[in-house]
């Protein structure tokens, strides 16, 4: 809230902002969202604490008792860093041979809406639909991921994910191998059971069905008709209103 205010916030602002952000909630005061600010400072310390908000709890703990190099090596950490920085410089790179930005204003723009995607906040620092079709799909990927497990994001998280890229390259080199070789699912140097990995995998595939199917009904219900239903036109006439 005193970064956000000291950017130039008035308190009120400071204050909404610095709820949602660390919540990843993303509600906003403002109609064009963090947009209307056009600083870059806020937008920096806004996407800080929205990444902060993304990350594990257990991280802040260890953070919190010193233990600096268990934090930075958790698995889960490194790849959400790595998810971001890798989204941020395609997108950027998108922006700058379709819209012709400067280097700079790419990159502040790129890093703003992937870490509000990536960490399912929401907050937007332009028009979305000036984004190119590619770096759409990669937000849209990014916010199925979502954020870390224990932390304020949403998503199927980070750590999920993890597991299950780990579970196919798994598959994938139990096919070269041996029979009699002997592969096993590790992730940070554990091993994950394999009742575990199947619990994750069905985890998954569930969550992407439920949002097919919520996607069908949304194409097939289709836009609303612009013509007032009867019974609103009954209403209409019973109080003598204009059709």
């Amino acid at each position: 809230m005193v970064l956000l205010y000291l950017a130039g916030m008035n308190v009120f602002e400071a204050v909404c902002h610095a709820l949602t952000a660390l919540a990843t909630g993303g509600f906003s005061t403002r109609t064009l969202n963090v947009e209307a600010f056009h600083s870059p400072l806020i937008e920096a310390v806004l996407v800080a604490f929205m990444v902060i908000g993304a990350v594990n709890f257990h991280v802040h703990l260890q953070l919190a008792e010193g233990r600096l190099r268990e934090a930075l090596g958790s698995v889960e950490l490194r790849a959400m860093l790595a998810l971001i920085a890798a989204a941020t410089a395609f997108v950027a790179v998108e922006l700058a041979v379709n819209l012709h930005y400067s280097p700079l204003h790419v990159l502040r723009l790129a890093a703003f809406q992937v870490a509000s995607i990536s960490t399912t906040t929401g907050y937007t620092s332009m028009n979305v639909n000036l984004l190119p079709p590619a770096s759409k799909w990669l937000l849209i990927c990014l916010m199925v991921v979502g954020g870390s497990l224990c932390s304020t994001a949403g998503g199927v998280k980070v750590a999920r994910a993890v597991v299950l890229v780990k579970l196919a390259k798994l598959e994938a080199l139990r096919t070269i191998l041996p029979r009699r070789a002997v592969a096993r699912l590790k992730v940070g140097g554990r091993a994950i059971k394999e009742e575990d990995a199947l619990m994750i995998s069905v985890f998954f595939f569930t969550y992407i069905a439920v949002a097919a199917v919520a996607t069908l009904v949304l194409v097939h219900g289709g836009s609303p008709s612009p013509q007032p239903s009867r019974r609103c036109s009954q209403l209409r006439a019973a109080w003598g209103l204009p059709s």
